[in-house]
């Protein structure tokens, strides 16, 4: 039984540290799509590709969110 336990939290831990770790590289990813659009941004590039970028940042802010509730709610 104790060793069982022992499974249990070990088991809890590490999804509560790879969910930590996708929380972190989405939000690294975040700064990462923001300062791309900046530099592309001062280099003079195409509309079209500051739009790409930016629509990039939007659909993970909106995913981000939706998925935030979608779990919220389950467990």
């Amino acid at each position: 039984m104790e060793k069982q336990l022992e499974i249990e939290i070990k088991d809890e831990r590490n999804t509560l540290i790879r969910e930590k770790a996708g929380s972190k590289t989405n939000e690294y990813m975040l700064y990462l799509n923001t300062v791309i659009v900046f530099i592309l941004g001062f280099m003079g590039a195409e509309f079209w590709m500051l739009c790409l970028f930016g629509s990039l940042i939007l659909a993970q802010g909106v995913l981000s969110v939706f998925l935030y509730n979608y779990y919220d709610t389950r467990y």
